[in-house]
């Protein structure tokens, strides 16, 4: 019995997939569905209701979207900040969003204040020269 029900079981398969492309019944994982739409959002919008006929409500939704935001890191931040101040100051809020106090925004902001490593000095100046080259 246990090897007609194995030998069964592709035809079984093919029941169900014609069922759920039928129904429609098949529906993409949480990470699927924020990848596409980061990818495209007014194409993929509509993959949204995948989640909600998983039970997901709008709140969790707009919480996906929000947690899925991408964010530079403190080292980025402070190299980026350190060739234009007034340029890329407003970088310093992804670290607010990604969690960090005021407080530590200011200290993060005063050890962007040190003096960089000679290679980085040299690394900056070299590029400031191809930039002024017109390579």
């Amino acid at each position: 019995m246990g090897m007609g029900m194995t030998a069964a079981s592709p035809l079984g398969n093919i029941g169900r997939y014609f069922l759920d492309s039928l129904i429609g019944t098949a529906r993409l994982d949480p990470s699927s569905v924020i990848t596409a739409w980061r990818r495209d959002e007014t194409k993929y919008e509509k993959l949204f209701k995948d989640l909600k006929d998983q039970g997901w409500t709008d709140d969790r939704i707009e919480a996906l979207k929000f947690f899925t935001l991408l964010r530079l890191d403190p080292r980025t931040i402070t190299q980026i900040y350190n060739r234009d101040r007034p340029k890329w100051d407003k970088l310093w809020k992804d670290l607010a969003d990604q969690g960090w106090t005021e407080d530590r925004i200011d200290i993060y902001k005063e050890l962007a204040n040190i003096v960089p490593p000679l290679a980085d000095m040299v690394r900056f100046a070299d590029f400031g020269s191809r930039a002024n080259s017109g390579l």
